[in-house]
Parts: structure tokens; C-alpha cells; sequence
């Protein structure tokens, strides 16, 4: 989900709430005057917590958001990846740990030579 789509996603709960609220609080006759009085003042200031919070920018098109460490997730699909999808149920726990550290160290060593979005990617 992206930035933009959370905070859509999160303003649609706010609505939602509002009208329950209108409703419980007896404010159906004021032809939504409350709901979106209420609903821009709430806008405005979530955006101003989400600025606070400075979550990063939906990512340039081709580009996405990653961890600076891999997943536990991350490692085993990238273990599995190498060494065939049998690979945990049939190497040793020591050999394991040996291949998730050489894909931890691969994934820190991409993205330590990653390009910035102004670089070309070929």
C-alpha cells in the first residue's frame, strides 16, 4: 500500500466514523454541515501528523520501498531461491544459518550500490 492509498484509506474510516457520530449525536437535519466541517478540520490535521511523521514519498515509478535489513521472510525466500524450495527441510540448522547470512550480506551489498531514482538502472 502507498502512502497516498493509506492516507485515502485512512480518511474513508473517518468518514465512516463521522457519519455514525452525526447520526448518534442527532445532527441529520444540518444537510451535512457537520460531517464536513468536521471531516476537513479532521483532513487537515492528520495531514499535518502524517508531515510530523515524515513517512517517505510514494516511491518513482519502477522503484520500491524496501527494509534496510531483510525480513526473516526475505532471507528464506532468498535461501530457497539459491538452494531449491526442499533447502529447510533438508540442510542442516548450522548450513542454513551459513545461507542466510551469505543472503544478508548480498542483499546489504545491493543495497549499499543502489542507484538514486536520478541514475540510470541499466
Amino acid at each position: 500500500m502507498t502512502r497516498t492509498q493509506a492516507i485515502e484509506a485512512a480518511l474513508t474510516v473517518i468518514d465512516d466514523l463521522l457519519d455514525q457520530y452525526r447520526y448518534e449525536l442527532g445532527y441529520e437535519g444540518h444537510n451535512g454541515y457537520f460531517h464536513n466541517r468536521a471531516s476537513a478540520e479532521i483532513r487537515k490535521e492528520l495531514n499535518t501528523e502524517l508531515a510530523a511523521l515524515a513517512l517517505p514519498a510514494d516511491p518513482a515509478p519502477g522503484w520500491v520501498l524496501v527494509p534496510e535489513e531483510p525480513t526473516r521472510k526475505m532471507l528464506r525466500a532468498m535461501v530457497q531461491s539459491r538452494e531449491g524450495p526442499a533447502v529447510y527441510r533438508n540442510v542442516s540448522n548450522g548450513a542454513l544459518e551459513v545461507c542466510e547470512q551469505e543472503a544478508r550480506d548480498d542483499y546489504c551489498a545491493a543495497l549499499s550500490a543502489r542507484p538514486t531514482p536520478q541514475e540510470p538502472t541499466t
